[in-house]
């Protein structure tokens, strides 16, 4: 067994089977890279670990695939594994999670803000109508700076968005 402190992620996740997430000297959480980034313990963590944004929301309660929840006006539905009691909450989302559309009912409302090419996707900044600042990944010249968008969840495997109840930090 092999104990390595680092402040780099990068090093930490390519190294160790697992990893701990540590704050002002207290132990957050300890895991794999990959439970760490999907299953994050609280925001500090979410945060920490991998890029995400973070918009407020609301539980809206149950619905045909899962938990039906209202951010900005806009109702999404979450993956069928998410339970949480209705009322406020801090919806966690990861880049990979969201997905660029034509503004439209069902979508949340935003301009871009920037840009930053990645090879064959870029990770574009959005601004919400609401005020929260989100990244999507998408394709390097699918939008510009300044368009109106639309933001939806891109359904993929693997989730990339986390409900926390609003005082969770």
């Amino acid at each position: 067994t092999t104990v390595l402190v680092t402040h780099e992620q990068d090093e930490a996740f390519e190294l160790g089977d697992r990893v701990a997430v540590l704050r002002a000297g207290r132990l957050e959480q300890v895991g794999t890279p990959d439970e760490l980034y999907a299953e994050p313990a609280n925001l500090f963590v979410a945060r920490f670990v991998g890029r995400s944004g973070l918009l407020p929301a609301a539980v809206v309660g149950p619905g045909a695939r899962g938990l039906r929840v209202a951010v900005e006006g806009v109702e999404w539905e979450m993956d069928g594994r998410a339970e949480h009691t209705p009322g406020p909450a801090v919806l966690l989302v990861r880049p990979e999670a969201l997905r660029l559309t034509e503004l439209m009912p069902g979508t949340l409302a935003a301009t871009v803000t920037g840009r930053r090419f990645v090879g064959p996707s870029a990770l574009f900044t959005l601004m919400t109508d609401g005020g929260a600042s989100i990244e999507v990944v998408a394709p390097p010249r699918a939008v510009r700076a300044g368009q109106r968008v639309g933001v939806m969840p891109s359904r993929r495997e693997g989730g990339g968005m986390r409900l926390f109840p609003p005082e969770a930090e």
